[in-house]
């Protein structure tokens, strides 16, 4: 038999939030007292607080880690493009440059340590999904709501930002949106699985 309580986070409030209304109604033609019923209510509320306390910090670490992402891009853009001018002044000496750490090295490629990086942020009616190939010829995303263990492809793309404005799964139902890529080189997926990244999408 299917358990009446939902599986996501989203659906459970909802169906705390009906239960709170509905049996301070029903209640008294079930023979609760009114001690009962308020008990009920009691723990509709209390799970209702602790799930919202916790979509509320995952909240604030999605927003905090897009606005990290655009951060670095820009100040470490900015930082590139001054020390790779300070590179061609002429009191610049070797030591000076590695007393900096400006010397770059150079990795070799490793295709079966390859781990691509994601960063995920809403955008519009979607979520962006930008992404950093390295030496590859693309990615291989994935996606799966919160809560779930299989992974869906999406699609390959060779360019970032990739777009992802699929509807809601259950309309009007926020969810919590995962993603995961795999480098990509001559049509064959190669490397490690990216870290996850999650992203809360209301539509």
């Amino acid at each position: 038999m299917a358990d009446f309580i939902p599986r996501r986070w989203g659906d459970r409030v909802n169906w705390l939030n009906n239960v709170k209304t509905k049996i301070a109604t029903h209640g008294p033609t079930l023979l609760l007292t009114a001690g009962q019923i308020t008990a009920i209510q009691n723990r509709c509320t209390t799970a209702t607080t602790a799930i919202q306390a916790v979509t509320t910090k995952e909240n604030e670490l999605e927003a905090a880690i897009a606005g990290r992402t655009t951060t670095i891009d820009t100040e470490f853009g900015a930082l590139r493009t001054e020390f790779n001018a300070l590179k061609t002044n002429s009191a610049m000496t070797p030591a000076i440059a590695t007393d900096l750490q400006i010397v770059g090295t150079t990795t070799p490629f490793d295709p079966n340590t390859f781990k691509p990086e994601l960063s995920g942020s809403l955008v519009g009616g979607g979520i962006e999904i930008r992404f950093k190939k390295g030496p590859t010829g693309g990615v291989n995303i994935s996606t799966r709501l919160r809560g779930q263990t299989a992974w869906t492809f999406l699609a390959r793309d060779t360019s970032s930002p990739y777009l992802d404005n699929r509807p809601l799964a259950v309309p009007t139902t926020a969810e919590i949106r995962e993603y995961m890529a795999y480098g990509v080189v001559d049509d064959a997926q190669i490397g490690l699985q990216s870290d996850i990244v999650s992203v809360t999408f209301g539509g």
